[in-house]
Formats: structure tokens, C-alpha cells, sequence
């Protein structure tokens, strides 16, 4: 899981959330450039007209432009009063319209609704080694909820506004959006991503996802949800690491729920991560890794009250239960039950 980095000082926040709050103002951007424009317009043709010092020239651009009726700083000439008709008819209209559109933008929420959006692409920008859940339907959802209970990062990218908003509205960071474009997967850090998981009730799309994401980030691990049992092939074509069948699984639980009951509650309570201070984890044994040529008697020597749940060997076999003497091999990966203390001793 990423660790953010450590607090920023206070300044530098309030730094952020000033820029945040301005780039939230996105479509008021060009009212604001020309409200700015013929402020400085006023200011500079007070200051050669009337020759009167910079500050004054501002103050009688202010006063002009917000027709507050206040003196003039200095009694005008022909110069300065055509100078004046022509910033009060083409500067007044632009202070207004600026003004009945900033009004508007806080009124209707737009202003919170982009600065939450431009504080989400930060939140997401600063993901490193995170998952991308592709849809958020019942199946994505169930995904998100045990991302959150293990602390694990994620970003949820879903299409369908409704769907978006109540991820959005679950606390989890968003982006609404295609998950088969290459934007959205780059907006979402996919080249930072450990994993995407393919949510959609689509096996069409989920192949489109999984051929986005690979080209995007060749060693992104990426799972997928099949629909048809038929599909799992172009799945497996498409650079599919993983393809999960929310049919062929329920259909399964549901016999062992009937023939063996408490296997069902012992896989349920596993799956749900941490049990106390036990976590359920799965540790790889890669080139440089010390436990590589070692057996599982010797590797775990140090980590004493861990329990060794099984070992996948490079080639997708699995030794369910395995015995002491079981030799560790490179790209093998053991899935162990113990403290988080016994198991970051072995890495």
C-alpha cells in the first residue's frame, strides 16, 4: 500500500488550496481575464491621461468601474472624460457579467463540485502501486469495500453518472468516465497501478479494458470478471492475468454452503483479510529474494506462529498444505497467515 508522503506546511496548503480553488473556477476563467484586463486598461489610462501616480489611478479605475459615485481624484479634461465614457460602457458590463456569473457558479454548487473534482485528480495523482476498478456495479462496489478494510489504494472509473456519484458519495476517489479510453486509464495512474480489475457485467468490455490497460502498462496485473464461459479465451487473448466467473463461484459456494457449511464460514472469514492481528498475506519469492533455495522449516524460523496455507509455483500448480522440507523456487508465491510483525520479518 502507498504511504503518503509527510504533511506539507501550512503555508504551502493554503498555497494548494488557493490554486484549487482557482482552477475550480475553470469556465470563469476568460471573465476573469477580461475583468483583470480592463482593470489594468483603467489604470494605465488614468495614470498617462491624468498624470496622476499609480494608486490613483487604480482607485479611479475601481471607482469607475464599480459606479460607486465617488470624486474624482483629480478634476478631468476632455481627454479624461472621453477616456472614462469609454471604460464605464466597455468595463461595467464586464465587472457585471462577471459578477452575475461568479454568483451563479456558488449559488448552484459548481464551485464545490470543481474544487472536489480537482482535489480528487490530486488525491489520485499522488497513488503509487494502487488498483483501478473498472465499473461499479454490485460486483465493483463489493470490490471497493475490501480494498477499504485492507487500507488498500484504489480509483473506481465508472461510465454511468448515477453509478459515479454514488461511489463519489461512499467517500471512494472517482473518475466518471470510459474505462476503455486511454485518457481515463492515464487520468486514473495506470502506469502507477498494481492491478485492474475489470468489474463490468460486459465480457466485451472487460476485453477492451484489459487490452487498454496492458498496452498502456505491460505489468499491470489485470482480472477480470467473465459473464460467458466461451469469452474466457479472448479474455486470456486480450492479456487477461486473471478471469474470475461470478457464476461458476456462487454455484460452488452454494454446494459447499449445503454440503459443508463451516469449510464455506472458515473461506469467508479468511478472505475478509485481518483476524485480529492475523492477516492473511502472500508473499513472493522473486531473483533476490533470501528465501529462494531455502525450505519452509528454514525460512520461517524466524517467524514462528505463522501458518503456511499453500505455495503456487511458477507454472500455476498448487501445493495446498506444504510439508517443512518444501524447497523455496524463484517466482514461487507462499500464502501465509500470521502477525504483521512475524511477516515483515520475511521480506
Amino acid at each position: 500500500m502507498y504511504e503518503p508522503p509527510a504533511r506539507p506546511h501550512a503555508l504551502v496548503r493554503w498555497w494548494r488550496n488557493l490554486v484549487d480553488v482557482v482552477w475550480a473556477l475553470e469556465h470563469l476563467r476568460l471573465p476573469l481575464a477580461m475583468l483583470l484586463g480592463v482593470t489594468v486598461l483603467g489604470t494605465v489610462g488614468y495614470h498617462l491621461i491624468l498624470g496622476v501616480s499609480w494608486g490613483d489611478a487604480l482607485y479611479q479605475a475601481m471607482i469607475t468601474l464599480s459606479t460607486v459615485g465617488f470624486r474624482e481624484v483629480v478634476p478631468f479634461g476632455p481627454g479624461g472624460k472621453l477616456f472614462t465614457n469609454v471604460l464605464i460602457i466597455t468595463g461595467v458590463g464586464t465587472v457585471f457579467y462577471t459578477l452575475t456569473l461568479l454568483i451563479a457558479t456558488v449559488v448552484e454548487g459548481d464551485l464545490r463540485r470543481n474544487y472536489e473534482r480537482r482535489l480528487m485528480k490530486r488525491r489520485i495523482e499522488s497513488m503509487r502501486s494502487h488498483c483501478i476498478i473498472c465499473g461499479f456495479g454490485r460486483v465493483g462496489q463489493e470490490i471497493a469495500d475490501g480494498l477499504r478494510e485492507r487500507g488498500v489504494d484504489f480509483v473506481v472509473v465508472e461510465r454511468d453518472e448515477r453509478e459515479f456519484q454514488r461511489a463519489v458519495d461512499a467517500g471512494y476517489p472517482a473518475l466518471c468516465g470510459d474505462a476503455t479510453s486511454e485518457e481515463m486509464l492515464v487520468a486514473a495512474g495506470v502506469e502507477r497501478a498494481t492491478a485492474v480489475l475489470a468489474s463490468a457485467d460486459s465480457d466485451a468490455v472487460n476485453v477492451y479494458v484489459a487490452l487498454t490497460a496492458k498496452n498502456l502498462n505491460p505489468k499491470v496485473q489485470v482480472v477480470a470478471r467473465s459473464e460467458e464461459t466461451h469469452n474466457e479465451r479472448k479474455l486470456r487473448l486480450a492479456g487477461v492475468d486473471k478471469i474470475v466467473s461470478p457464476h461458476q463461484i456462487s454455484g460452488r459456494r452454494m454446494m459447499l454452503a449445503a454440503l459443508q457449511p463451516l469449510v464455506t464460514d472458515f473461506v469467508d472469514t479468511l478472505s475478509a483479510g485481518r483476524h485480529g492481528e492475523q492477516i492473511l498475506a502472500e508473499i513472493d519469492v522473486l531473483d533476490d529474494s533470501p528465501l529462494q533455495g531455502q525450505s519452509l522449516k528454514e525460512a520461517f524460523a524466524e517467524a514462528r506462529g505463522t501458518t503456511i496455507l499453500g505455495i503456487r509455483r511458477k507454472d500455476g500448480s498448487m501445493i495446498v498444505g506444504p510439508r517443512g522440507d518444501t524447497v523455496l523456487q524463484v517466482g514461487d508465491a507462499v500464502i501465509v497467515l500470521g502477525s504483521e510483525e512475524q511477516i515483515g520479518r520475511l521480506h
